[in-house]
C-alpha cells in the first residue's frame, strides 16, 4: 500500500500510534489536507494528546470554516474546563448556526454514534453549561429546545431526564 493509504489502514485496525506516524508523513506531502487532519485528530484523541487535538480542530475549522469542527473544538474545550474559551466559541457557533444544515456525531456508547443536527447539539451544549452554573431553569429550557429540534436526540433526552430527577429530589 502507498503511504497515502497507510494512515486509514492503521486507523481501521485501531493502531493509532502507527496511524499518527503515517498521517504526519501524508500531511507533509499533502499540506493541510482535511482528510489527514481529521485522521490526525482521531489519533491524537485516541492517544490522549488533548492539547494537540485542540490545535488540529482549530486548524480544521480555520481552513474549512465547517461548523462541525468548531462544535468539536468547543465541546473539547468544555470537557477540559476551558470554559471562557468554550463560551466564546459557543457564541460564534450560535451566530453561524441558524443557516447551518450540518450535523455532528454524538457517541451513544463505545461503538454507537448518533448523527444530530448542529442546532440541537448547540442547545444541548447550552443546557450543559447552564446546569454547570446551577441554572436549572436554563438547562431545562435548552434541553427542551434541543429535543424540539431533534426529538430522537438520545444524549439530550438522557441529560434532561437526569436533570428532572435531580430537581425532583
Amino acid at each position: 500500500p502507498s503511504h497515502d493509504t497507510l494512515p486509514e489502514l492503521y486507523a481501521a485496525v485501531k493502531n493509532y500510534s502507527s496511524c499518527e506516524y503515517y498521517t504526519d508523513i501524508a500531511l507533509l506531502k499533502n499540506g493541510n489536507s482535511e482528510k489527514y487532519l481529521q485522521l490526525k485528530a482521531l489519533c491524537l484523541q485516541q492517544n490522549g494528546k488533548f492539547n494537540e487535538e485542540l490545535e488540529v480542530y482549530n486548524k480544521l475549522y480555520k481552513s474549512t470554516k465547517k461548523l462541525p469542527y468548531l462544535h468539536q473544538l468547543t465541546s473539547n474545550l468544555f470537557s477540559s474546563g476551558q470554559i471562557t474559551k468554550a463560551q466564546e466559541n459557543l457564541t460564534e457557533l450560535e451566530k453561524l448556526a441558524p443557516a447551518a444544515t450540518d450535523s455532528v456525531d454524538f457517541l451513544i456508547s463505545e461503538t454507537e454514534k448518533q448523527k444530530v443536527p448542529l442546532k440541537a447539539a448547540i442547545f444541548n451544549m447550552k443546557a450543559y453549561l447552564s446546569a454547570q452554573n446551577n441554572n436549572l431553569a436554563g438547562a431545562k429550557k435548552y434541553f427542551e429546545l434541543a429535543l424540539r429540534e431533534y426529538p430522537d436526540f438520545f444524549t439530550a433526552r438522557q441529560n434532561y431526564m437526569q436533570l428532572m430527577q435531580q430537581a425532583a429530589k
